[in-house]
């Protein structure tokens, strides 16, 4: 349950934060009100709190649900319990459900990081995580009027797809198509070793490494300078954008290939074979509606083009 104000919400950005996080105000057991942050984790489907962080907080443990098992890349499958939380984000007065974690998520920044907020949640209440200005707010596209021409870049995201539940955009490396989920949550590109070995693309290895994904923590990887394009919707069906990126090298897919639910049962999706991360995102200056359902950029007109090299 939320109000139905519109919310217009500048991303912290404390201690150079390569991740979104949203400041909330909440009220303690003792009726306290404190300040804290939640990252916005675009592939995570639940709302997580961290355990170790949730002691004050006045939770409602929620006696349906009980206790489930969830998992993500990286991590171990753990058994949780579900609670509802109270909190406002900016004029938005929410109710949540949140499901607890024991995760030792780091605390570097002003504000403690007592959890995040998924795409069940972005969805719900209709919102766009826009990497364009920095902001998290009230969706407020009409696709109706949204002409391709006006993109630079446009992808939908399709609500109806319950094998994957999180963004995924098309990928081209040398030539072949992958589909790669769009994570806020992740700190470094991933990508899958079959990807690179199917498509034969080249690379330049840069050794070993490690990056934060969502909630999961550290996953050790190979990392390379990998070529590859993304694929855009057009007015003439398809356009190729071509990119250059370091990605970390694991060695399983990010989903495995299974078989659909609903309409089209027992057909196979293929897999998710990579991940772009914030600063990927960031980069591209790309606009994740929850609300219109699609991931886009708008060009740049002429007159704004000209203000931008007069400044």
């Amino acid at each position: 349950m939320a109000t139905k104000n519109n919310i217009n919400v500048n991303l912290y950005n404390g201690n150079n934060t390569s991740v979104p996080f949203v400041m909330v105000d909440y009220l303690d057991k003792d009726a306290n009100g404190h300040c804290a942050l939640m990252m916005i984790d675009s592939c995570s489907e639940v709302n997580m709190l961290f355990k170790n962080m949730i002691n004050h907080l006045c939770l409602k443990k929620i006696e349906i649900a009980g206790i489930h098992v969830i998992n993500g890349l990286g991590s171990e499958p753990q058994e949780v319990t579900d609670v509802e939380l109270n909190f406002t984000l900016q004029s938005m007065v929410c109710k949540e459900t949140f499901s607890v974690c024991d995760i030792d998520y780091p605390q570097l920044y002003e504000y403690p990081v007592i959890g995040l907020l998924g795409n069940d949640f972005l969805f719900k209440h209709k919102l766009a995580l826009d990497y364009s200005d920095g902001t998290l707010h009230t969706s407020n596209i009409n696709t109706s009027n949204l002409s391709l021409a006006d993109c630079e870049y446009f992808s939908p995201i399709d609500l109806t797809n319950k094998n994957y539940r999180l963004p995924v955009v098309s990928l081209k490396l040398n030539g072949k198509q992958i589909v790669a989920g769009v994570d806020s949550g992740a700190t470094g590109n991933l990508i899958a070793k079959q990807a690179i070995d199917k498509s034969k693309v080249p690379f330049f290895s840069l050794g070993d490494g490690d990056t934060m994904v969502g909630s999961n923590g550290q996953v050790a990887t190979q990392m390379g300078i990998i070529p590859f394009s993304t694929v855009s919707a057009s007015e003439k069906g398809e356009k190729v954008i071509e990119a250059v990126a370091i990605f970390n090298i694991i060695q399983d897919y990010i989903i495995p290939s299974q078989n659909m639910v609903g309409e089209n049962e027992g057909q196979q999706v293929p897999p998710v074979e990579a991940l772009l991360c914030s600063s990927f995102i960031a980069s591209q200056g790309w606009i994740l509606d929850f609300g219109a359902c699609i991931i886009y950029k708008r060009k740049i007109k002429s007159c704004e083009k000209a203000k931008v090299k007069s400044a």
